[in-house]
């Protein structure tokens, strides 16, 4: 798993130095499933929402990913890892717009996907519950005038 702390991020020619900072892991989702409200992924909705409000996030990164595991007949809907880990970020997007928006918060989203980390073969025949989950980070730009 993760840890929840600051990530320096440098784009492109290093003048406009981004920072994106963990805000919650959401999973593990279920082998094959896109979108679900179980209790384990609602306790990391909970945090990514707590986090938005107590540290005023304005812009966030949501990164669905899934694991190394066979893609088999009962996923085929998704077309592919990518297709599942899109689903699993699009799901997360609209539970975090919906309790954000009963809160009167508004913030901008962007999608992404990441590859499984786990490679073994073991995580490509069982999965891994760790790659089955998806990262929300806020985004922070810095500001104009700060010291490099």
């Amino acid at each position: 798993m993760s840890t929840i702390g600051a990530v320096h991020i440098p784009i492109g020619d290093h003048k406009d130095d981004t920072t994106r900072v963990l805000l919650s892991d959401v999973g593990p989702f279920t082998t094959g499933t896109g979108c679900s409200e179980l209790p384990v992924l609602k306790l990391g909705i909970d945090r990514a929402i707590a986090a938005v409000r107590d540290q005023s996030v304005k812009t966030v990164l949501v990164l669905g990913s899934g694991d190394a595991q066979w893609f088999g007949k009962s996923t085929a809907e998704f077309g592919n890892d990518a297709g599942l880990a899109v689903s699993r970020a699009r799901c997360v997007v609209g539970w975090l717009v919906q309790e954000l928006a009963m809160r009167g918060l508004r913030v901008d989203f962007s999608i992404g996907v990441q590859d499984a980390v786990d490679r073994s073969a073991s995580a490509r025949q069982r999965g891994s519950p760790d790659d089955r989950r998806v990262q929300v980070f806020s985004i922070r730009k810095p500001s104009l005038g700060s010291a490099k």
